[in-house]
């Protein structure tokens, strides 16, 4: 299936089309929190792709090109994602106003996790400002207890589209009270000898929750810094009820 997940810090909206929902946000405020059937494209064998959805609190149209080169997370437990930094430009029609708006996203195409497996799936996708990319996912096996057990993998390119080849990765969150992930830290270790790990940390900006069949779907935009560079983008957790 194809997810579509934009954040535009200049007009302070975001939205997130996957894992069977759309939510849009206004800076804090939800506009919609939806279950939807799993989002399509119009595009070419470019990459250049077009969307349009209908909510009850608008109308959404998006245009999408893609920036750099993707990247790939796959694990045991973890099905195989492509992800694709885009420039994304869009107008939101609502109440009788058209708002347009312009800025960086993430295309992913993925499957569904086989959740007699698993019992949590987390997944971030982060769009930096320089063109960068990074991804990763960790999945939580049935019956286990604590982060330890987790499976987690990454991917990440440079403005370039260069890859780093990842060996290892470690996705830490801090939860409230209501269980819903607030800020967290990602550690990540090159292939290579003596290469130091590369790190990042990231805190809420908006986010949301919604029952999506017998999972329950924990989506936010948290703004990220890695290594001095700016990004925004997606942290979801999906989880059975």
């Amino acid at each position: 299936m194809t997810g579509i997940e934009f954040a535009d810090p200049e007009r302070g909206l975001a939205a997130t089309l996957r894992s069977g929902a759309v939510m849009l946000f206004d800076h804090e405020d939800v506009l919609a929190a939806e279950p939807r059937e799993p989002s399509e494209l119009d595009g070419d064998a470019s990459g250049e792709g077009r969307a349009r959805v209908v909510l009850e609190a608008g109308e959404l149209e998006l245009e999408l090109s893609p920036v750099g080169h993707s990247i790939r997370l796959q694990g045991e437990a973890i099905p195989p994602e492509e992800l694709t930094a885009c420039r994304v430009l869009g107008t939101l029609r609502r109440e009788g106003d058209a708002l347009e708006f312009a800025c960086l996203g993430v295309r992913s195409q993925n499957s569904e996790p086989d959740w007699s497996r698993i019992q949590r799936y987390r997944s971030v996708a982060v769009a930096f400002s320089d063109g960068g990319l990074l991804g990763v996912s960790a999945a939580q096996p049935a019956g286990a207890e604590g982060h330890d057990s987790d499976e987690v993998v990454a991917a990440i390119s440079g403005p370039e589209g260069e890859p780093t080849p990842i060996h290892e990765a470690l996705l830490s969150t801090q939860y409230d009270s209501a269980g819903r992930h607030r800020r967290a830290t990602i550690e990540l270790w090159p292939e290579g000898e003596a290469v130091p790990p590369i790190r990042a940390g990231g805190s809420i900006v908006c986010g949301t929750s919604l029952a999506v069949g017998e999972l329950q779907l924990d989506t936010a935009f948290f703004r990220w810094s890695m290594d001095g560079r700016p990004g925004l983008g997606r942290y979801e957790v999906l989880r059975r009820r």
